[in-house]
């Protein structure tokens, strides 16, 4: 009877096991592929060059939308001279074409998402501002996100890092990394952070 028991008791042991390094191996598995098709299809980002303003692409959702021609008495603009001298890197095209005039300026704080921006113009009195709204992020997004670098700790030990994060799930972060140190000890694995 206790053998029984016990030939029971291995075999629900071997199972539990078994059973948590399948679904371990499924989500590795899982995450590899995750990462790999992240890889491929990195999220195309537009770099501004910091040293000339360019023209930014119209929100998609309105490109179709009917455009209108309205009677304006005055608009203000920026006396152009002066503004040139105080905005640096100005195209030369617009700054000597005297029918192209600046209505208004922003600075767009840095954000990870999209952000959408919309000139107004008051037709009365002719002032034009700028709005800009910021783009939610979506819930669960592949991302692309590498690091890499050296740290030291308390005791002296270099440890060299990289880090590379594939999936946001709302304000956290799953990636895999890898580091070692100078104790010759060495690790690779998965992790999550959450950003707050």
């Amino acid at each position: 009877m206790e053998i029984r028991r016990l030939t029971l008791l291995v075999k629900t042991a071997v199972k539990s096991i078994t059973l948590v390094r399948v679904i371990y191996a499924l989500v590795v598995i899982f995450l590899a592929v995750s990462a790999i098709w992240a890889w491929y299809r990195k999220p195309k980002v537009i770099n501004v060059p910091q040293t000339q303003y360019v023209y930014v692409p119209q929100i998609k959702e309105v490109i179709k939308v009917k455009k209108e021609y309205i009677t304006v008495d005055k608009v203000q603009v920026l006396g152009k001279a002066e503004a040139l001298k105080k905005l640096d890197g100005f195209p030369a095209g617009i700054a000597n074409d005297p029918d192209k005039q600046i209505t208004s300026t922003g600075v767009i704080p840095p954000y990870k998402g999209k952000t959408n921006v919309l000139n107004v113009l008051d037709t009365k009195s002719g002032i034009s501002e700028i709005m800009a709204k910021q783009v939610g992020l979506p819930f669960i997004a592949i991302e692309q996100e590498r690091y890499a670098g050296a740290r030291i700790g308390s005791t002296g030990q270099v440890t060299v890092f990289a880090e590379w994060n594939f999936l946001r799930i709302g304000n956290a972060h799953i990636g895999a990394y890898g580091q070692y140190g100078t104790a010759n000890n060495g690790e690779i694995g998965i992790q999550g952070k959450i950003e707050f």
